[in-house]
């Protein structure tokens, strides 16, 4: 397993070209075709997650809230699961304001 970031995307069709994610990372193009003789890579050929990137974090911030909605369950697994830190936090922060509101210091 591997990470690899898209260089290009061809203008006239759907096909794109990939680079390492490390510097120094051997060329991808011998690996676009079983001959090794294509300059572009056909979408169909990738295996796992193509993801683009920066998302403006309007967007990202509505579509965590749709899976909040649908499926509170799965939504916290995956968040845990990929941002501990960040749930552990929100997690304390919760705890702390719950406390406050329906235990109040006399």
């Amino acid at each position: 397993s591997y990470v690899r970031r898209v260089k290009a995307i061809h203008e006239c069709g759907p096909a794109l070209q990939t680079v390492g994610d490390l510097p120094g990372a051997p060329d991808d193009q011998p690996l676009y075709s079983a001959d090794g003789s294509a300059n572009w890579l056909d979408p169909s050929a990738v295996r796992g997650t193509l993801a683009a990137g920066p998302f403006p974090l309007q967007r990202v911030l509505k579509v965590v809230l749709a899976f909040m909605i649908l499926s509170p369950a799965m939504a916290f697994s995956f968040f845990v699961t990929s941002q501990p830190i960040v749930m552990l936090w929100l997690m304390f922060l919760s705890s702390l304001a719950w406390n406050c509101i329906f235990s109040p210091m006399s």
